[in-house]
């Protein structure tokens, strides 16, 4: 086996420049197939999030300016009054850190009703549950990225600073960490008029439900975007037109399917242009990379027929011809990897997500391409008399 290689590897280099280019062509085709899948997946997961959660079946109400720099204390106010609705919730955003530790952290504040709304996929632990009451501490949701400053199920006293950078004033509560977020997440912050500005991408933080007994010094700010759920004997769309007429002065509500709609409309435009130059560039160079390939294994098939009149089989032909393959893929898939994971790090994530599942599909159909070609070409070789093709290139 190990002359078999030295064989192969000689060869390989008898023809570098024939091989550098299928290895650039690999290297094209393995980027361009996994970056149109992961725009369009960008897409598609966060609408299938969305979908799948409860907030779909609700209206966004998002204060305009005005009310956006208040507490939003005459909003809820309003809201409170208004027949039909069922319930409603809004997020905030604090600062906090862990008595052991000088990290300021992000701290999402939520209203229950959101956090039952909104559940969101976690890596470990389990999402809060729909009753959210503890006697003596706050469970809490923490991003991927924190997952070595907590330990799961455990306890922590930790400081909260209400308005973090315009005054001094403090509290501590207990908290427990019950679950970690995945490494690509999204989190309801409601900083935002439409889908995109309102879900936070790779949130860097920690999620916690509002306890207005354990955190008695701290009341919930409506000056961000509100959830808002009918009655059941309401429809949505009622209640829609209910707030657009009696809050007009405050803002505006949207069906969340609207938004979702808006916001699929808005991307799949930029995606689909996007993604149709990954394409194109993918089958030009499957393209190249088969035709390439079967043409540089037909120049070789004296080599083969050579090999087979000195004793060779033709599945040790198909076995060289296999290993040789797996040593020149080899190269790209090193090379893609590592660019992947740099240019993942300037794209906005919210126009290029990818992980190792699409990077292993889009080897694999290259893979699938290029055995196929080669494969077919020494078959080919194969049904012609050894003789013949010597005769061919002497």
């Amino acid at each position: 086996m190990f002359k078999l290689i030295l064989l192969i590897i000689k060869d390989i280099f008898s023809k570098k420049y024939v091989y550098i280019f299928l290895t650039a062509q690999l290297f094209i085709a393995i980027i361009a197939l996994n970056f149109s899948i992961a725009i369009f997946n960008s897409v598609f997961y966060l609408k299938h999030l969305v979908n799948e959660s409860g907030v779909i079946q609700g209206t966004y109400f998002y204060p305009n300016i005005k009310y956006s720099q208040s507490d939003g204390a005459e909003i809820k106010e309003k809201l409170s009054q208004l027949g039909g609705i069922g319930e409603y919730g809004s997020v905030n955003e604090l600062y906090g850190k862990l008595n052991s530790d000088n990290t300021i952290i992000k701290t999402l504040v939520a209203d229950k009703i959101v956090l039952n709304k909104s559940k969101l996929p976690l890596v470990k632990g389990n999402w809060f549950n729909t009753s959210l009451e503890e006697s003596n501490y706050i469970p809490i949701i923490i991003s991927y990225s924190l997952r070595n400053l907590f330990e799961l199920n455990t306890k922590y006293v930790y400081r909260i600073f209400p308005d973090y950078g315009g005054s001094d004033s403090y509290y501590d509560i207990t908290i427990k960490v019950i679950g970690i977020l995945n490494k690509n997440n999204y989190a309801f912050d409601l900083s935002g008029s439409n889908l995109e500005t309102m879900i936070k991408k790779n949130y860097d933080g920690i999620i916690m439900p509002f306890n207005e007994n354990i955190m008695s010094g701290y009341s919930m700010k409506y000056n961000r975007g509100v959830f808002i759920f009918p009655q059941s004997n309401m429809s949505i769309q009622n209640i829609e037109a209910k707030i657009n007429e009696n809050l007009a002065s405050y803002g505006e509500s949207v069906l969340v399917k609207n938004l979702l709609k808006q916001y699929e409309d808005a991307k799949m435009q930029i995606m689909f242009l996007t993604a149709s130059l990954g394409i194109l560039v993918l089958i030009i160079s499957t393209a190249g990379l088969g035709g390439n390939n079967m043409l540089s294994i037909l120049a070789n098939e004296k080599k083969y027929a050579l090999y087979y009149m000195c004793g060779a089989t033709w599945s040790k032909c198909i076995m060289m011809t296999i290993i040789k393959d797996l040593i020149i893929l080899s190269i790209p898939l090193v090379l893609s990897c590592g660019f992947i994971e740099i240019i993942s790090r300037f794209i906005p994530q919210e126009l290029f997500t990818t992980n190792i599942i699409y990077l292993i599909m889009s080897i694999s159909i290259c893979l699938v391409i290029f055995l196929i070609t080669s494969v077919g070409s020494i078959l080919s070789i194969y049904k012609k008399s050894p003789v013949s093709i010597i005769r061919k290139w002497v």
